[in-house]
């Protein structure tokens, strides 16, 4: 199990690639003072994490000057490359421009979809939700108040009253 959160937890002094280097080296043991982090994981592994998320024309940027959409799908990166089964997403949307998120979904669901990895989301985005959902569950006060597909949820007018609002 993995977890990406929704302020990205990057090194941001150091490069897109040794964010990942050092998640991977991390995962297997292998960090560490006298071994160079370039030869403590399979340099073609942290390509292939690097460009499933789209950042391989940004490998050798510091993680701590990319816009915030980039850098989610490096925090997700760093989580990926540790082969999780099971992903835990907070708020992937969240800090990223309407027109990026759509985009940043897609990318994120074709590489949860290669390394077939199943995802939990937490999203306020109705929008997001009702497109890149499988399953639902809305929480009222504490407790589960609908579970089934999006349509089903979004529709309950108990969701729609106290949790989207209308």
């Amino acid at each position: 199990m993995a977890r990406s959160f929704q302020l990205p937890q990057l090194f941001s002094e150091h490069t897109v690639r040794d964010c990942v280097r050092i998640a991977a080296a991390g995962k297997r043991n292998r960090l560490g003072l006298w071994k160079p982090l370039a030869e403590a994981v399979d340099a073609t592994e942290i390509e292939h994490v690097i460009d499933m998320v789209g950042l391989a024309r940004r490998a050798d940027t510091l993680s701590g000057s990319l816009p915030e959409g980039q850098r989610k799908l490096l925090d997700i990166a760093m989580a990926l490359v540790m082969k999780p089964r099971l992903l835990i997403l907070d708020e992937p949307t969240s800090g990223v421009s309407s027109d990026e998120k759509h985009g940043l979904m897609a990318t994120i669901m074709k590489a949860l979809d290669e390394q077939k990895v199943t995802a939990i989301f937490v999203e306020h985005d109705v929008d997001i939700v009702s497109q890149y959902s499988t399953r639902v569950a809305a929480w009222i006060a504490g407790r589960i108040a609908a579970d089934g597909t999006p349509s089903q949820v979004l529709a309950d007018p108990e969701i729609r009253k106290n949790v989207i609002g209308e």
